[in-house]
């Protein structure tokens, strides 16, 4: 039988509601994608952009709800910002700090350096560990070791030094845009928390820095610091970071952006947030001079900082190597009068906690003595930034404050001359040309042994007897109770001494 006229039309109406209903629900509560948008690389290709997993904030929700908007950071240094550091950093106005920087292929294979360069407290918070290395596995295996310990994880993209050349992270990965990609991507899906990276200024100009911030963001980056400094500005020609290029870096991104370079002063921290428009400044060179650096415009005692520091020593211990070159950035405006000649010599010779701690109340007590005899210090305000205005050059050496660079020998430095320089009139001796050695890296980023038949350096190999008992003759490493002859030349050891040499208590012989 044939529905009714009226039976129709109702049947009609309610699938005529039915479709709108379920087009209103697919625009209200859409189909769940993988990516945000697609723009184009350096090469061309399309990026898919990930989406933050389910329950891990990105972007500006996690710079605001996890790490609290921070505007003073201090950033990674290596053996220098330790737990101890970041502490006394944190309690004169640091809003954020990084650890120093982990070595991936390191970390995941070796307890001592865990145990020396990763450690926290509950104070310690919020957290970013920095972690570097060039295999996406290992960095992964990495930061989920530390996930559990920090608020967020950054992938070093800026040490210029020559062990990150060797090794091939830090600024020097940016030779590969696609492995960036791949480890950037591979942290982001698969740890817990927000990733981030640290990046320098390319030196092919303002539009490469552009696309290579993109590339980054648009791989799974959450927040991006920005040191204004290329990979050539460093040691002895530091020169000026540009400023510059980190605001044209800020206004193409749309994830909280960090600016670092230029920070001597707590003013430097507002001109440089007014003349780039970005999140927050990071400082490196000028913390460890000054770690109350963000607490405002005044400078502190040294010897406050000092104590307070040495104090924290003894509640996190950090090696002796670490405390030596922190006493020096802080003391070295007085370290270098002759007045202090005695002084200095002494804390180059002291290896020990107890030794700092012993040395540290005659050091104050001559820089007390200097304050006694000099008139309270004003600093006067800084209107532009340091690096325009020029630095203040009458901070008394007793308080603390920012070991300045020669800019102008900085600038002449990197001047490329425009034309050969003329021949001396009598010609220099010819010497013989060197020959230029090829060296061999073990995993670790350290040169191997040639003769080693595992093709590792001394320290991995040795690791390696240990838990293989298989000897090493080219590092002369052997398990203990081993009996074989040396290749050594001259070499009567046995066993005996072999063992000692492994398993040994003194030096880094072996």
């Amino acid at each position: 039988a044939k529905p009714s006229k009226g039976l129709k039309a109702t049947i009609e109406s309610f699938s005529s509601v039915f479709l709108l209903t379920l087009v209103q629900l697919m625009a209200d509560h859409p189909e769940p994608v993988d990516q945000l948008e697609e723009e184009g690389n350096s090469t061309g290709t399309s990026i898919v952009r990930p989406m933050p997993p389910a329950g891990k904030l990105g972007g500006y929700a996690f710079f605001r709800e996890i790490l609290k908007s921070p505007r003073h950071v201090v950033a990674p240094m290596v053996d220098q910002s330790e737990l101890a550091w970041r502490i006394l950093s944190r309690r004169h106005g640091a809003d954020l700090c990084y650890t120093p920087m982990l070595n991936a292929a390191v970390f995941t294979r070796d307890n001592t350096y865990r145990k020396i360069n990763f450690q926290t407290c509950p104070e310690d918070r919020p957290l970013v560990v920095q972690i570097c290395g060039h295999d996406p596995d290992l960095i992964v295996q990495t930061a989920l070791m530390v996930q559990d310990h920090c608020d967020a994880i950054d992938l070093n993209l800026g040490c210029p030094q020559g062990i990150a050349k060797r090794g091939f992270y830090g600024a020097y990965l940016a030779e590969d845009w696609g492995l960036i990609e791949r480890i950037v991507r591979a942290m982001h899906e698969r740890v817990s928390v927000p990733i981030t990276c640290k990046i320098r200024v390319q030196e092919e100009g303002l539009d490469t820095t552009l696309r290579y911030a993109k590339m980054i963001r648009d791989s799974g980056c959450q927040m991006l610091t920005v040191h204004g400094r290329t990979i050539r500005q460093k040691g002895q020609l530091t020169g000026l970071a540009d400023w510059t290029t980190i605001r044209e870096v800020k206004r193409s991104l749309d994830i909280p952006v960090l600016a670092n370079g230029n920070i001597l002063y707590y003013e430097d921290v507002d001109h440089c947030i007014r003349a780039t428009g970005v999140d927050g400044v990071m400082s490196a060179e000028g913390n460890l001079s000054n770690p109350a650096l963000f607490a405002g415009p005044q400078h502190l005692p040294v010897w406050q900082l000092a104590e307070e520091y040495l104090e924290l020593c003894k509640q996190y211990p950090p090696p002796g190597s670490f405390v030596k070159a922190h006493l020096f950035r802080l003391w070295h405006a007085c370290m270098k009068q002759p007045a202090y000649a005695d002084l200095r010599s002494e804390l180059a010779t002291a290896t020990e906690l107890h030794e700092f701690q012993a040395l540290a109340p005659r050091v104050h007590a001559r820089m007390r003595e200097q304050a006694a005899a000099a008139a309270e210090y004003h600093p006067a305000p800084l209107d532009e930034p340091s690096h325009v205005a020029g630095p203040r050059t009458d901070v008394p050496p007793w308080l603390a404050q920012p070991r300045l660079h020669d800019l102008a020998k900085d600038e002449e430095c990197t001047k490329r001359p425009a034309s050969a320089p003329p021949e001396p009139a009598t010609p220099a001796p010819q010497k013989k040309p060197k020959v230029k050695r090829s060296w061999n890296y073990c995993e670790c980023g350290a040169i191997r042994g040639n003769k080693c038949p595992s093709n590792m350096c001394k320290p991995c190999c040795k690791k390696q007897v240990r838990e293989t008992n298989t000897p090493c003759e080219g590092h002369h490493h052997y398990p203990a109770g081993f009996e074989g002859a040396s290749t050594r030349k001259g070499s009567t050891h046995k066993g005996d001494r072999r063992e000692e040499s492994v398993t040994g208590s003194g030096g880094r012989g072996g």
